[in-house]
């Protein structure tokens, strides 16, 4: 009986050590179809979403699974960044830092880098949710091809049909993010 069980914790630990190096490569495809930078995050791309969901929801019952796996906590917060939740992407870098017991500088570098981005996305003037239906309609209307003119034509229809209290607003918080026309604004920020 001894032996049997011997075999079943061998066989977890396998298990577990082969879960986060394909968690790992799922996040990293997601990551690359996503187009996203490591700075001025925006929306990812509509192909990468459901490598990002799914390497996130994993990583989310891998960490439940083994609260003490510091990379598993890494890799977590990595996957909420991606998807702009900034605030569980704190949180699981913290619990990373926090089960480490020591301060990598690089953690807590991006620790900062979180902390900072949070605070821009929260004063956004669109929800995430707003930003990926802005993007639909941009890549409806053609906006995310070569750009044709410098106007925010097609945006500031969007932000009229969906009777957004404030468009100047939500122009000018592009405009901080380098957007100035419809096709900036479908690369720079919402990539649809």
């Amino acid at each position: 009986m001894t032996l049997k069980k011997g075999s079943d914790c061998n066989r977890v630990n396998h298990n577990m050590s082969n879960e986060l190096p394909e968690l790992r490569n799922l996040l990293l495809e997601g990551i690359r179809l996503s187009q996203q930078g490591s700075y001025q995050r925006r929306a990812p791309a509509q192909k990468a979403r459901p490598y990002l969901i799914s390497a996130r929801d994993r990583l989310q019952q891998f960490v439940t699974d083994n609260p003490r796996d510091v990379e598993g906590w890494r890799l977590l917060s990595q996957a909420q960044e991606c998807l702009l939740a900034y605030r569980d992407a704190i949180s699981s870098l913290e619990k990373s830092l926090l089960v480490a017991g020591t301060g990598d500088r690089r953690d807590l570098r991006r620790l900062a880098l979180l902390r900072q981005a949070a605070d821009e996305w929260s004063q956004f003037p669109l929800t995430l949710r707003q930003i990926e239906n802005l993007g639909q309609f941009l890549l409806s209307n053609g906006a995310h091809e070569e750009p044709q003119g410098r106007s925010m034509r097609w945006t500031k229809q969007w932000l009229i049909d969906n009777h957004h209290q404030d468009p100047t607003e939500v122009i000018n918080a592009f405009s901080k993010r380098g957007a100035y026309t419809d096709f900036q604004v479908f690369h720079n920020v919402v990539h649809g």
